[in-house]
């Protein structure tokens, strides 16, 4: 076996739902979604080492997130070190800057690029297969970032399933807008919100997965879908203030991303994204400009 390397560092990237529909509750009490996912530019930084003292540590620029057991970090080097058995222990540092509670997946990439990056010092100990099932074990958004750019995602968001494009794709085909309101969301308050409407709706992605196929990006900002915004807008009035801020100053329509509470909008220039990133700064607004990974 070759020498193990003893350092990583990797970008962990955000994600944001160009498509989020919830189709049904199930019997477990979890809901079944139908989604389409897209990793953005936007990420966390996190330094992986090994060393020959057992154990994990982890340490993280934002004091306000756990550092144990509680941080999904962790748990996926804990897992990954009951799976592969390695005898050395691990060294984990995020420099953090998704921010937690804004529907961006950044506990769940993490997790994810802890996975990654300690399979790349171990040279691949651990299957692909193995790696997806400790993923489902740490949470229902970490399989899709074990994948490559766009993917379908089902079931509880653990069945991913990646969008094959055509190799003559630009780069990027979409550049963004990231808008942060200062209010956090409760993902759970957002389903019970969901469940007690009288009147749900849904959509279907085919139009949105018509247009990437046909690597037509100027139509997809217009074909994005959101369930949680019937809800969202009405229970939380900052990210609501943020919306209405947000159509006014981009000309393609902001959607939420996730349960919220970040908003975001597509645009086919960088130049406009910048734009709209300048006037929402007016409304004064944290934003952040990225671009679409495929």
């Amino acid at each position: 076996m070759p020498r193990e390397k003893q350092s990583i560092e990797s970008a962990s990237y955000a994600k944001i739902n160009l498509f989020l529909d919830i189709e049904r509750i199930r019997e477990d009490g979890y809901h079944d979604l139908s989604m389409v996912n897209a990793k953005i530019s936007f990420h966390d930084t996190i330094t992986c080492s090994l060393t020959t003292k057992p154990g994990i540590v982890l340490t993280c620029s934002d004091p306000d997130l756990p550092t144990d057991e509680n941080n999904m970090a962790y748990q996926a080097a804990q897992r990954y070190c009951d799976q592969s058995r390695i005898s050395k222990g691990v060294i984990i540092h995020i420099e953090k800057r998704i921010p937690k509670g804004a529907g961006l997946g950044g506990g769940s990439s993490d997790a994810a690029t802890v996975l990654l990056s300690l399979n790349k010092l171990t040279y691949d100990q651990v299957s692909q297969a193995v790696l997806k099932e400790i993923a489902v074990g740490i949470g229902a958004d970490v399989p899709f970032f074990l994948e490559p750019g766009l993917c379908v995602c089902s079931g509880v968001g653990d069945r991913v399933v990646s969008i094959h494009l055509a190799q003559n794709v630009k780069k990027p085909p979409l550049y963004g807008v990231l808008c942060s309101p200062d209010e956090e969301v409760s993902s759970k308050i957002a389903y019970n919100q969901w469940d007690e409407l009288k009147v749900q709706k849904h959509s279907s992605a085919r139009r949105l997965l018509n247009a990437m196929t046909m690597q037509d990006w100027g139509r997809i900002p217009n074909y994005l879908f959101n369930s949680f915004e019937q809800v969202v807008f009405k229970k939380y009035p900052v990210v609501k203030k943020a919306y209405k801020n947000f159509c006014k100053a981009s000309p393609t329509p902001p959607r939420l991303t996730g349960s919220g509470s970040n908003l975001f909008s597509l645009h086919t220039s960088e130049a406009e994204a910048e734009e709209v990133s300048r006037k929402l700064r007016e409304f004064d607004l944290k934003t952040n400009v990225f671009y679409m990974i495929i």
